[in-house]
């Protein structure tokens, strides 16, 4: 009986992983695209598949059974977020020199030291 569960266990989750590895070669290349697109970086984009695939994989062997439609809009989802996590943080890591408030204030008759350092502080915001 433990034998013939187990044996309709593996032939469901062969099952499973067939029909993963299907929606794989189907959809990979677009998803790579797609966040390629997004992160305009190949490495980041190939771990951002990665993983999308990886939640998705999970979600067929755990959850079972899915309209393809809902496992295409799940896949997509799931890339448009991994893409925003990567560029949030991407963004967020980027050191931003702090800006020297006395500096930046405006004085009528600056010295010429202080007039070097306005020039510069205005090269510097403008790029």
């Amino acid at each position: 009986m433990v034998l013939a569960l187990q044996s309709e266990i593996d032939v469901d989750r062969q099952f499973l992983d067939d029909q993963f590895t299907e929606f794989y070669n189907i959809h990979h290349q677009i998803v790579l695209l797609y966040t390629l697109g997004k992160v305009g970086d190949l490495r980041d984009a190939e771990e951002i598949a990665a993983a999308t695939f990886m939640v998705t994989y999970e979600k067929i062997i755990f959850n079972g059974e899915h309209p393809i439609t809902d496992r295409v809009a799940h896949t997509y989802g799931t890339a448009n977020h991994k893409a925003k996590d990567v560029l949030r943080k991407k963004y967020r890591d980027k050191l931003v020199e702090p800006i020297n408030l006395s500096v930046a204030m405006v004085d009528p008759n600056p010295s010429p030291e202080r007039q070097v350092e306005q020039s510069e502080l205005r090269d510097r915001l403008a790029h």
